[in-house]
């Protein structure tokens, strides 16, 4: 299975060419040491545009993690790095579920810090989850899908 982009080889600020079956392509950014990845919203077809063009659309969203595979296996191919100094993304507050506890909740803030939650202060938050690359493909293949 792999390990988190932490391990992947990435720099803070590597840009990574996400495919996403009809839709072409689009892009991630690893945000931090941490395994912070943006996505953008910068379908392409062919080529790729500029890293710091690319940096300058919308973020889909911000996910807690990514599995190294796609990288190694050059499923995702690495571009460019945008330093983080020139053009970050805010690292947003993340929601967990305890497994075995489901009404225990925690809301990590970008430093990772935990901190008790309710289920209102978790309504509308990213859950902290380990992403495969399968399945994040998909998740930004359905947002592409709503919007036809």
């Amino acid at each position: 299975m792999g390990k988190p982009t932490r391990q992947s080889g990435l720099e803070p600020g590597q840009l990574v060419r996400i495919p996403i079956g009809e839709f072409g392509h689009t892009y991630g950014r690893l945000l931090a040491a941490q395994p912070y990845l943006a996505v953008y919203d910068c379908r392409a077809e062919d080529g790729d545009p500029a890293g710091i063009e690319i940096v300058q659309h919308p973020v889909l969203f911000v996910t807690g993690a990514v599995f190294e595979s796609p990288i190694k296996e050059g499923r995702w191919t690495p571009l460019d790095v945008v330093p983080l100094e020139e053009f970050d993304v805010e690292i947003p507050p993340f929601y967990h579920r305890a497994v075995g506890d489901q009404g225990r909740l925690t809301i990590i803030e970008a430093g990772g810090y935990p901190r008790p939650a309710t289920e209102a202060e978790c309504a509308g938050l990213e859950r902290s989850r380990i992403w495969m690359d399968e399945a994040l493909e998909d998740r930004i293949i359905d947002h592409y899908r709503a919007q036809e």
